[in-house]
């Protein structure tokens, strides 16, 4: 099959933005030293030894080399990407490639696309920012890494923009946010949970600072359960039931378990002291895994990771007899990948919505301390690139068929689009009490022209799609003792989507109780 030809200005705008992005990451710093490998301390909490340590450039080469040996092999064995196989090993596809002609957006399956892609992202990057180099090389080096794959690794294919979008910016989200996640755990008082975790969340740099000999140097104090006490940080994990209503639909009931975490190791941060700086090595992080389980099967599950690469801190907070006064702004760049099924139909009107996306934005945060009460308001902005289930799709068939429909919406029910989110957030804490509400407003929109399956002339406009969710959340929570919280938290969820012609829309309305162990 002759490869489609989008019109080459959009090509060619699309292509220049990706490469943009791999070399103008945020917090990315170009100096001549950049990618110096001297001994000696690498001002990145991440990496603080009781000796000095380098970077090892040399050796994260040759681990992405082996990570993408490794992809070739399989590629080569398992043959069902065949169907793919627009090119021939030759210079004219290969010219095709480089004049940005044979480029599309594939219709690979939804797990492809938008989980192995990504984690294999993961591994691009973590592969140079586990041997301790920084985010900004580390970037461009997956960023690199996917470029390479889609010209040499998938040479009979076509240049697969969504892969060389979601993979290096899907892995860098995932990797940072684990990493982070797994240091607090390697800095923690040695037993062999917190080994365990912090080798299964930064497995790279457990395996690098053994053959290295170095040791991670403790905090200056553990608190009650052993975690660095001069790193703020929050990690709940629970589990509990709710009821669920869907407009329409069915009510059900719910058993859901969770776990979030977020790291802070910015100076200072939720103790007292004065401090303004500039940060840029991912100091604040959200890691989050959620599933919900109803008579339907599973009703929810979500895998999602943040981080800023750089950004402002600023704060001014007294410490008077135990209590904290006073005001704190964290403001900077903002990194995210997110993958989520969600059943809004669990009276089988259609299948589990499915979205993901990777996001680069802002967010601003601001706390004020007012003695036995901590006040938190934060608000996160992104533009994403993300794969969405087309809602109103079983509506559009029933009166059109896949007309006008893209390739990879009418064999995977999904297209690849761009759209934004906005989340405001407000929290009240005290020693017992606490309580807060959030909203989260996405929206989404198909990219079109660019589909790798040509159509017959007759059918050669694609439908325009979008889609939209909104979602409101309001919880209290109350701490019987410093580590057990219980919670009470209801959330309004509203789904919807348009094709051509053809909407669909369902909201729901779910209340949950929980135990939470809050570390």
């Amino acid at each position: 099959m002759r490869p489609r030809r989008p019109p080459r200005r959009k090509r060619s705008l699309i292509l220049a933005a990706v490469t943009a992005l791999a070399v103008t990451w945020p917090g990315a710093a170009w100096a001549d030293d950049a990618w110096d490998d001297d001994e000696g301390p690498l001002d990145d909490r991440a990496f603080d030894y009781t000796t000095a340590a380098k970077r090892n450039y040399a050796r994260g080469f040759l681990e992405v080399l082996g990570v993408l040996g490794i992809g070739y092999a399989q590629y080569q064995l398992d043959k069902s990407n065949s169907i793919d196989w627009d090119l021939g090993y030759d210079w004219q596809s290969f010219r095709a490639k480089l004049l940005f002609e044979a480029v599309s957006l594939d219709n690979n399956r939804f797990a492809t696309n938008w989980v192995t892609h990504p984690f294999a992202g993961y591994w691009y990057y973590s592969s140079l920012r586990q041997n301790r180099a920084g985010i900004p090389q580390s970037t461009a080096v997956a960023f690199g890494a996917s470029v390479l794959w889609e010209y040499l690794g998938e040479f009979k294919e076509q240049v697969s923009i969504n892969d060389l979008i979601a993979t290096p910016l899907g892995g860098v989200a995932l990797g940072e946010s684990s990493l982070q996640l797994g240091v607090l755990f390697q800095r923690s008082r040695p037993t062999l949970a917190t080994r365990s975790l912090g080798t299964l969340f930064a497995p790279l740099k457990t395996v690098h600072d053994a053959l290295d000999g170095l040791s991670v140097a403790p905090p200056s104090a553990y608190d009650d359960l052993g975690f660095p006490a001069d790193v703020w940080h929050r990690i709940r994990v629970g589990a509990g039931g709710g009821l669920t209503s869907q407009e329409g639909g069915v009510d059900q009931g719910d058993v859901r378990m969770y776990a979030s975490t977020r790291i802070v190791t910015l100076p200072h941060y939720g103790r007292a002291g004065n401090v303004t700086q500039w940060f840029d090595s991912g100091e604040v992080s959200d890691f989050d895994l959620a599933a919900s389980v109803a008579k339907s099967g599973l009703a929810d599950m979500k895998l999602a990771g943040r981080f800023m690469p750089a950004g402002y801190f600023t704060q001014d907070v007294r410490g008077t007899r135990g209590a904290l006064h006073g005001h704190a702004v964290v403001a900077g760049f903002l990194g995210a990948f997110e993958y989520g099924v969600h059943d809004y139909d669990r009276d089988r009107r259609t299948s589990a919505d499915q979205i993901a996306l990777v996001g680069l934005g802002t967010r601003v945060e601001h706390t004020a301390y007012l003695g036995p009460l901590t006040f938190r308001a934060s608000l996160d902005g992104l533009v994403n690139f993300a794969g969405v289930g087309a809602y109103a799709l079983p509506e559009y068939i029933a009166r059109a068929g896949d007309a006008g429909l893209a390739s990879v919406v009418a064999r995977q029910r999904y297209y690849h689009g761009y759209g934004a989110t906005l989340q405001p957030k407000l929290a009240l804490e005290g020693a017992r009490f606490d309580a807060g509400a959030e909203l989260r407003f996405d929206l989404f929109t198909s990219m079109g022209g660019l589909d790798r399956e040509a159509r017959p002339a007759a059918d050669a406009v694609e439908i325009d799609i979008s889609d939209r969710r909104v979602g409101a959340r309001a919880w209290v929570g109350y701490k019987p003792s410093r580590h057990t919280r219980l919670v009470l938290s209801g959330q309004r969820l509203m789904r919807a989507g348009v094709i051509g012609p053809v909407s669909s829309s369902r909201w729901e309305l779910t209340g949950l109780a929980a135990v939470e162990l809050d570390f």
